[in-house]
């Protein structure tokens, strides 16, 4: 195979494996979990926050029995992403399987959350709601900082001698 075809062929896999490659939750010591809402919320009753912690912690078991299946499918899919041959009979069900494991994930986070908001008075639930909002305001500046800054080193440096 001539080099020039073969360079399409390899960007074309690597974009197929790129989902596959190591994610937000995918290592033992990264947990999804809900933020510590006694930091944010201060004026938390001894009975709502005795709640939230149960609420949380019930959550949490369940959160991390569905994190290691999605490993145990994740692991799964790259064992078999690594094969020669055409293993898309195999591949098929696990990405499947792996889809519906997040989703999973996504709705017990989603109760979680719901259930705690009615734990909440309406005034906590708003502090709680600002501080969120205000969060993903401060996540989203540095991820557009970061790009600015990247964008500035290329017209530095100039074009990328790699490409």
């Amino acid at each position: 195979m001539k080099i020039h075809t073969c360079i399409p062929l390899i960007i074309f896999l690597s974009t197929l494996a790129a989902p596959l490659t190591l994610q937000a939750g995918d290592h033992p010591g990264k947990k999804k979990t809900l933020p510590r809402i006694e930091r944010i919320v201060t004026d938390l009753t001894t009975t709502q926050k005795k709640k939230i912690e149960q609420l949380s912690k019930e959550s949490n078991e369940r959160l991390q029995k569905l994190e290691m299946q999605q490993r145990r499918v994740r692991d799964s899919i790259r064992m078999y992403m690594d094969r020669y041959e055409d293993n898309s009979s195999t591949l098929f069900p696990l990405f499947d399987r792996e889809s519906r494991l997040q989703a999973e994930i996504n709705k017990e986070m989603y109760r979680t959350k719901t259930s705690i908001n009615k734990v909440l008075t309406p005034q906590q639930h708003e502090k709680l709601i600002q501080h969120v909002h205000k969060h993903k305001s401060r996540k989203n500046a540095k991820t557009r900082n970061a790009t600015i800054l990247e964008k500035s080193r290329k017209n530095e440096t100039g074009p990328d001698p790699r490409k």
